[in-house]
């Protein structure tokens, strides 16, 4: 009915199963935040009917417990406060506002925390890459089609906090016959660090 009725366009999953929706408003010039319960399709609104941004797109970072959205009318990317829809930061880069030429359109928050907004302008769409320690966004990606894409990232196997396998060593000036497969020790490490398994290099090395 939410969904049927507001226009509820931006969804955001908690590692519960249940998810936050951000409905917008008639007119497009503001909405609500909500938390919808997975099981039972309850929904409760979390801000105050009409105080927050019009949005097209929005996601839940289920790691720090905060919800992303875009303002396409103010060219902004917004964090909002979970628990009552308050915006509690503001992108420091600018899209086009109003009327004009492009607009920010999904956002998507993946398993490792890094943003992805998707945003049109005249040469099509772009991917761009938000920095949240800056607020400013750089240009990953361009498709020669201006159109409102969606975004999604899937997590891969998630290891236990301080247990990522890591390429440690490798022996100094080891030479390997082709066809050959090189052992590399691991160790464990902080969560965050880059990480490379099921690795097997052939030929010399």
């Amino acid at each position: 009915m939410l969904i049927q009725n507001e226009g509820g366009n931006s969804l955001g999953f908690t590692g519960t199963g249940d998810f936050y929706l951000y409905q917008e408003r008639s007119g497009f010039s503001t909405g609500t935040l909500h938390f919808v319960n997975g099981v039972t399709g309850a929904s409760t609104a979390r801000s105050t009917p009409g105080a927050s941004p019009s949005v097209l797109g929005g996601d839940y970072d289920f790691q720090n417990d905060q919800f992303y959205c875009t303002d396409e009318w103010n060219g902004k990317v917004y964090r909002l406060n979970p628990t009552d829809g308050s915006r509690v930061w503001t992108s420091t880069s600018t899209w086009y506002t109003g009327n004009g030429a492009g607009d920010l359109f999904d956002i998507d928050i993946t398993p490792r925390g890094e943003i992805f907004v998707g945003g049109s302008d005249p040469g099509g769409f772009r991917v761009l890459h938000l920095n949240p320690s800056t607020g400013v966004w750089t240009n990953r990606l361009t498709l020669p089609r201006n159109a409102d894409f969606r975004l999604a990232s899937v997590p891969g196997v998630i290891e236990p906090p301080g247990m990522e396998p890591v390429i440690r060593d490798h022996p100094v000036g080891q030479t390997n016959a082709p066809g050959s497969v090189v052992t590399l020790a691991v160790a464990a490490v902080s969560p965050g660090a880059n990480i490379l398994t099921n690795t097997s290099f052939e030929g010399s090395t």
